[in-house]
């Protein structure tokens, strides 16, 4: 999404020996778009800062007041008052808007939902100034806000996300009719894909999520659409019957995908991995799969040809797996060297580790990252199996805070990198080591290591 530069206001300097004061304009308004971006990044702080900024004193009034692109980012609830969401609108002046609109409410408050409908036709009268909008709706309300949404356009809309708060009760009719030609990321949430428009060449990433599913052919027809798609989230039911053909030219061909993320409900995962051919697939990440998720052996060539560069996997949720289902695994994904473990039981923590002891499973392994810790003699036995071969390990990733007793010994084996959450990891020398950025993860930052 494009930035908007904040341009200095030509503000007189006042007349005060007060030292926050006399800093140059330019300094002073650096520090409001800092302030404004870490309050609308942690939940729990103001909404709206930018109003906060203004109630200092008169020289801050003014400075904030003269730059529209201080404006131009909007979070909004059923709390929010209508004066505030259109002085927004107002000092933004035409600017892109950045909105992110909870329109939740409690089911009893006829208040808030009243309310809550007033900002959202307040907010749907800017839509040719939309550029990101996330907006999560009560299921009552999504007759009301789909009606709203149909005959609209986004014309310089590049993030739409679409959020229910039930997935059972959809609504019919087109959304968006007016085109979304600058649509770049897509988040459907009890939204149905077919009901926007049916071009939309821009999108690169593509979140759904629903228990309403479409039929295989329209989903098909739908992505073929997309050449530019690079990563793919499918959660829930959103297809009714992937394809049992055996016929390769039946699958969904795209290209361009790099990251693609299952956490099917209805069928096996099996079914998806062979409905979907991606030749230039880095990370698949696989919610919920178990022993019963595996292809059986007559399926298993087929999967790992339409995945034939992958190089990272990532076992998500409450997986299960045995030693016998990693070699299975292992026969189909057989160039991975990355594994993720995302946020997955101790149980499957323990058969993985004891696994990964026999190095003729990926031996092209060099990165493993843990959301929650093996212990550390497992660890230890894995690392020192994986030692002696020709492609021995060279990267550990762990939580940021890690409790490490033999941090020393480890380090003399492997790199070992922190991490807070999904996509950040910290190295310990200090030094952020460049990865592909289709990985999922994304270095940065010190670490913080516990020596016990």
């Amino acid at each position: 999404m494009a930035s908007q530069s904040l341009t200095p206001p030509k503000v007189a300097r006042p007349l005060t020996t007060s030292p926050i004061l006399t800093l140059p304009v330019e300094i002073t308004v650096e520090i409001f778009q800092l302030y404004c971006e870490a309050y609308r990044t942690f939940p729990g702080h103001p909404t709206h800062p930018e109003i906060i900024l203004t109630h200092v004193c008169r020289h801050w009034h003014e400075i904030s007041t003269s730059l529209p692109a201080l404006w131009r980012h909007l979070v909004l609830s059923p709390q929010s008052s209508p004066n505030i969401v259109a002085l927004y609108l107002q000092r933004s002046e035409g600017l892109p808007l950045d909105l992110n609109c909870n329109l939740r409410y409690h089911l009893h408050d006829v208040k808030s939902r009243a309310r809550a409908l007033q900002l959202w036709e307040l907010v749907a009268a800017s839509s040719s100034r939309w550029q990101r909008l996330i907006t999560h709706f009560e299921q009552r309300d999504i007759s009301t806000i789909m009606a709203q949404l149909g005959p609209l356009a986004g014309p310089i809309l590049e993030d739409l996300q679409l959020i229910s708060s039930n997935q059972y009760k959809l609504s019919d009719g087109l959304i968006f009719q007016g085109g979304l030609p600058l649509l770049k990321e897509l988040h459907l949430t009890g939204v149905l894909l077919h009901q926007l428009p049916s071009v939309m060449p821009g999108i690169t990433r593509l979140v759904l999520n629903t228990m309403t599913p479409m039929s295989f052919s329209a989903f098909r027809d739908i992505i073929h659409g997309m050449p530019n798609l690079e990563q793919l989230d499918i959660e829930g039911c959103v297809v009714d019957e992937w394809f049992a053909s055996n016929d390769p030219n039946s699958a969904i061909a795209i290209p361009s995908l790099r990251i693609l993320r299952i956490a099917e409900r209805q069928w096996p995962l099996t079914a998806p991995l062979l409905s979907i051919f991606a030749e230039n697939l880095d990370t698949l990440s696989l919610c919920d799969a178990d022993v019963c998720d595996l292809p059986n052996p007559a399926e298993e060539p087929r999967i790992s040809s339409n995945f034939p560069k992958l190089r990272a996997l990532v076992f998500a949720g409450n997986s299960y797996f045995d030693r016998d289902s990693f070699a299975t695994i292992h026969r189909i994904f057989p160039t991975a060297e990355e594994l993720v473990l995302e946020n997955v039981g101790e149980s499957f923590i323990d058969d993985f580790t004891s696994s990964m002891e026999d190095a003729s499973l990926w031996p092209g392994l060099r990165s493993i990252k843990m959301g929650t810790l093996a212990s550390e003699d497992s660890l230890c036995c894995l690392i020192e199996a994986r030692a002696g071969t020709e492609s021995p390990l060279e990267k550990l990733v762990v939580p940021d805070g890690t409790a490490l007793r033999r941090l020393n010994w480890l380090q003399t084996k492997v790199k070992v990198e922190s991490y807070e959450d999904y996509a950040t990891c910290k190295s310990l020398s200090g030094v952020s080591p460049v990865i592909p950025a289709a990985s999922p993860l994304l270095l940065t930052g010190l670490p913080r290591f516990v020596r016990v």
